[in-house]
């Protein structure tokens, strides 16, 4: 049964013995959530939540979709070949041939007089961080993971190291035996780096 952001949130303050803003505050507990949440989207990503697309390029600069987060593997050029994604440096001092590129917002910039008319982009789609209105977007299955992720962090601010550690101990893995059918990245899925996935809000 999906559960709702503010289900886990209460769902953890049970586990903890603290039902009330007094020692824990809301706004506490929901970075807890968003700390697990972001954690388990890493963690638990599959190829079946990538999206690939075709972009553009005009004047070396080529927009991504509005519903990019994170780049899976490097791009591709029209030709097929490997686009290594580098710090913007990296690229303004790149020769034209060199086959580099550096994202800026919702861009993609490549070196000055570059050739290319396209990359193949593949990613995942960013996501909405946490509220006590909305529900987590990953697989039910890791609702009562997400619980534990907020408990052994509220236990670590509490100064109970000792049941802080073993909640994390219960987090870790049951995050692993409940992502077993899943894989976040299939084998040789794809070429070149795979980056830290980051959250835009």
């Amino acid at each position: 049964m999906r559960l709702e952001t503010k289900e886990i949130i209460k769902r953890a303050r049970a586990k903890i013995l603290e039902l009330t803003d007094e020692v824990i505050t809301a706004e506490s507990v929901l970075q807890y959530a968003n700390l697990s949440y972001d954690e388990i989207q890493i963690r638990v990503r599959s190829n079946s939540m990538l999206t690939s697309v075709l972009i553009p390029i005009s004047g070396a600069v080529g927009t991504l979709p509005d519903s990019f987060g994170t780049f899976y593997g490097s791009p591709k050029d029209n030709n097929g070949n490997i686009i290594r994604v580098v710090p913007l440096q990296n690229v303004i001092r790149a020769a034209s041939s060199e086959r580099v590129c550096s994202r800026m917002g919702q861009e993609v910039k490549l070196p000055t007089d570059s050739q290319i008319s396209s990359l193949e982009v593949v990613y995942y789609a960013k996501y909405d961080a946490l509220t006590v209105a909305n529900s987590p977007e990953t697989d039910e299955t890791f609702d009562e993971p997400m619980i534990y992720g907020i408990v052994y962090r509220a236990l670590e601010d509490l100064q109970d190291p000792e049941l802080s550690t073993y909640y994390k101990g219960l987090y870790d893995n049951m995050i692993l035996d409940r992502a077993s059918f899943l894989s976040s990245y299939e084998e040789n899925a794809t070429e070149g780096e795979i980056f830290t996935p980051v959250r835009f809000i």
